[in-house]
């Protein structure tokens, strides 16, 4: 593998780096972007840079994207209702293990550790360590991981978090799982969280500022 040396290198990798990002946050696109030929899609964008003259039509290249932008939308529809499927099925059984709790909202939780004193506001900043996965525990964000920890208001959050922190008190460690309704929903959070996702939280309330 080429070493990237030198700031023209690492500014031409770093900009090619974030328009693959960018593509992979388009959740369409993302679900099928293996499909694509990745030296053909860099000639394009060398041409284009250049101001080469295009190997093909304008015509053709909106053909060509229509075509692919409605592959990916099935593709990307299909792993969505997959996803939700996959939820609800864990759902179902983590609600029958011991310890957890089920509310009305959907969100389910187990109290792994009591905390003390009042129950934060909506407005109240609070003090939060946290580890966020998929069902199948790939991990997507996690404030241990960062050494510290995280501080925001809880109206600032997806609505499974709001709920689960204004029934903690500081020094609570609780295990949240959320359906998609009450946690990215339909869009996700691209490029980490797809469509529909159900998602597991480790969260501690370290405090209340």
């Amino acid at each position: 593998m080429k070493k990237i040396k030198g700031d023209k290198e690492k500014a031409s990798y770093s900009i090619g780096v974030n328009c693959a990002m960018y593509l992979a946050r388009d959740m369409s696109i993302g679900a099928i972007i293996k499909d694509l030929d990745v030296n053909v899609m860099l000639e394009g964008i060398k041409d284009s840079l250049l101001q080469n003259e295009p190997k093909i039509t304008h015509e053709e290249m909106h053909e060509a994207i229509t075509k692919f932008r409605e592959k990916a939308n099935k593709a990307a529809a299909k792993a969505s209702e997959a996803k939700e499927k996959e939820g609800r099925k864990f759902l179902e059984d983590n609600a029958k293990k011991d310890g957890v709790k089920v509310l009305e909202s959907g969100l389910q939780y187990i109290v792994t550790a009591d905390g003390e004193g009042e129950s934060p506001k909506i407005d109240d900043n609070v003090v939060v360590h946290y580890r966020g996965t998929l069902i199948d525990g790939t991990e997507f964000d996690s404030s241990y991981s960062r050494g510290e920890p995280t501080t925001f208001k809880p109206n600032q959050v997806i609505p499974g978090w709001t709920e689960a922190l204004m029934m903690m008190k500081p020094g609570s460690e609780w295990k949240v799982f959320l359906p998609p309704e009450i946690a990215y929903g339909e869009r996700g959070a691209p490029p980490s969280i797809g469509p529909n996702e159900t998602l597991v939280f480790d969260i501690k309330l370290e405090a209340i500022k």
